[in-house]
């Protein structure tokens, strides 16, 4: 993770240079510049990958809402994030809440929304279906799968979200 002085922060690795990210990772892959002002939503914030990028995002400084099916998986991954990190504060950049209560609203605010569910195709497709409906036009929709097909994800979504929906490798 590193500033690019240009009001954005960069997530990844970038030209075959190994970085160390916020949270201690080292990782190569897709340097992705996104503004400062992005707000970030993680779907399945108990899991590994979930936690694990509420580290990245909320580390390099972005506001953060956790969401899963209830509160005391969110607070089970922000302290899962925080142990990473190795830092209370991160939970000052952190929001809870839960899929039925708060995914809506979350997505209408977000610039990024980060799939991190179960590697469970139907389960991803139903999620990003509730996403499409509620996300910013201008919304990245991003998943962290690295076993499903990113075209079977994105089937049946709208135009903009299919131009808008990528994968980005964080670990």
């Amino acid at each position: 993770m590193v500033a690019s002085g240009c009001g954005e922060r960069r997530i990844g690795g970038h030209n075959g240079v190994r970085r160390r990210s916020a949270c201690g990772r080292q990782s190569w892959g897709l340097e992705i510049c996104l503004s400062d002002s992005i707000k970030v939503v993680i779907l399945g914030a108990n899991g590994t990958m979930g936690a694990g990028a509420a580290c990245v995002f909320a580390g390099a400084g972005y506001e953060v809402t956790m969401l899963a099916r209830d509160l005391g998986k969110c607070e089970a991954g922000l302290a899962a994030a925080q142990n990473s990190a190795r830092a209370e504060a991160l939970a000052e950049r952190v929001k809870l809440g839960t899929y039925d209560g708060d995914l809506a609203g979350a997505a209408a605010e977000a610039g990024l929304i980060f799939e991190s569910l179960a590697e469970d195709l139907p389960l991803k497709r139903h999620f990003l279906e509730i996403v499409d409906r509620h996300r910013r036009p201008d919304a990245i929709v991003a998943t962290g799968s690295s076993g499903l097909s990113l075209a079977g994800m994105a089937r049946g979504r709208s135009e903009a979200v299919r131009q808008h929906f990528t994968g980005i490798p964080l670990f």
